[in-house]
């Protein structure tokens, strides 16, 4: 048995925004929430910052009480 822990995260990409978002400088809530099961991923868990979280959602406009159920 290997000692190297258990990942349930795998890397994704994230989406594209829609021409529209991409004009009007918008970022989807989907990629504030690939982004961030990406720094799952690829982060050590005690190694995960608060503000690297709330960056990504801030990045999509996102308020952390929105946000509850799909990081749940």
């Amino acid at each position: 048995m290997s000692d190297e822990p258990i990942r349930p995260f795998k890397v994704e990409t994230p989406p594209k925004a829609g021409l529209i978002n991409r004009l009007l400088g918008r970022v989807p809530r989907e990629v504030a929430f690939v982004e961030i099961r990406n720094i799952l991923a690829r982060t050590p868990l005690e190694k995960v910052r608060e503000g690297d979280i709330s960056a990504a959602l801030a990045r999509a406009n996102v308020a952390p009480r929105k946000a509850t159920g799909e990081l749940s």
